[in-house]
């Protein structure tokens, strides 16, 4: 399905600090206000720069302990996301489905002050300001040119959004159920409890921002995306690096699929920013229109993509697309309305 996004904020207006856990009455001493803020300030820097990086990042989930970013899984046959319809390919052959181990999921709380959990209960991290590679010399024609991109600060779910997570908000009335239960070799698949930690699917652009938006969050910029999916490497195809095989990533390998289907959330091993699965397993949105020729136009600063279009960016590629398909800087575009 998706991710969700947040802007890394200051305290707010009542004195929260974020980073303290408390908050300051308006009439408290002014020792308070003037001591006790700067030190948390310190406190919070200090850990900032000499902590090392905790092991879990958000993404846009809808599981108990799941981040969100929105991904979509195709249907069986071979499927382009750079066309609006499915390619009149032959239908591959799926191996058997085989359980897959139970994810390890990082504590629903950690003492690392580059994470937080949002209002929802999601674990999300924080992905830090400045300015990275975007796009690759060596894939298709829409991932051209290589481009500087600075970027503000923000706040990425560790995880895809969860079949559990999603089903909350479709429960608070702000979701609209996916368009099917099932998934490419299960009957039930949402709803089911044995599926609850794994990917939610067959939910629209639409659907993605709606989640989001109920997480007080917003879907990433494609820009916002691809930064989180690097994890900090520069010209590397992938999150770890230029090999990729099934050990890394649910995907389609030289030797078919991986797994043949979706699988939980948080198998395999996170990005150097603690992000799971930014590649394969299910496709994520991004919040912008889709343009193929938009790198060549695009702001060097915080870009948000066309200011129109016809197809919104898909990112990350699925367990249904191999290895070519599934590199951070792969782009493709899929109807608002597509499932």
């Amino acid at each position: 399905m998706a991710r969700c996004y947040r802007l890394h904020r200051v305290p707010d207006s009542e004195g929260f600090c974020t980073y303290c856990g408390s908050r300051v009455a308006p009439d408290w001493a002014l020792w308070v206000v003037y001591v006790l803020f700067p030190l948390c300030g310190i406190a919070w820097v200090t850990s900032f720069v000499f902590a090392s990086r905790p092991p879990e990042v958000v993404t846009l989930v809808v599981t108990a302990t799941r981040p969100a970013f929105v991904s979509v899984t195709p249907t069986i046959q071979s499927f382009s996301p750079f066309s609006d319809t499915p390619e009149n390919t032959p239908t591959k052959t799926l191996p058997a489905v085989t359980d897959t181990p139970t994810p390890t999921l990082p504590p629903s709380e950690t003492p690392w002050l580059s994470q937080r959990m949002d209002a929802k209960g999601v674990s999300m991290v924080l992905i830090p300001a400045g300015a990275f590679q975007m796009g690759s010399e060596n894939g298709y024609s829409d991932e051209k040119p290589i481009h500087t991109v600075m970027l503000d600060a923000f706040y990425m779910d560790v995880y895809e959004v969860t079949n559990a997570r999603y089903q909350e908000c479709v429960q608070a009335g702000a979701c609209s159920a996916p368009s099917e239960s099932k998934s490419a070799t299960r009957d039930s698949y949402y709803g089911s409890s044995q599926f609850a930690d794994y990917p939610v699917i067959y939910v629209s652009w639409n659907d993605a921002k709606a989640y989001c938006e109920w997480r007080e969050a917003r879907l990433p910029t494609e820009a916002e995306w691809e930064k989180a999916a690097r994890g900090g490497l520069e010209g590397k195809l992938y999150p770890w690096g230029d090999e990729i095989d099934c050990a890394k990533a649910n995907y389609w390998g030289k030797d078919g699929g991986c797994v043949g289907d979706t699988s939980a959330v948080g198998i395999y091993a996170p990005n150097d920013y603690g992000l799971y699965d930014m590649a394969g397993n299910v496709w994520e949105w991004a919040a912008d229109w889709y343009a193929e020729n938009y790198y060549a136009s695009s702001p060097a600063e915080n870009p948000t993509g066309p200011v129109s279009g016809e197809s919104r960016a898909l990112r990350g590629g699925s367990w249904n697309n191999d290895g070519l398909d599934v590199r951070a800087s792969l782009r493709g575009g899929y109807s608002p309305t597509g499932r």
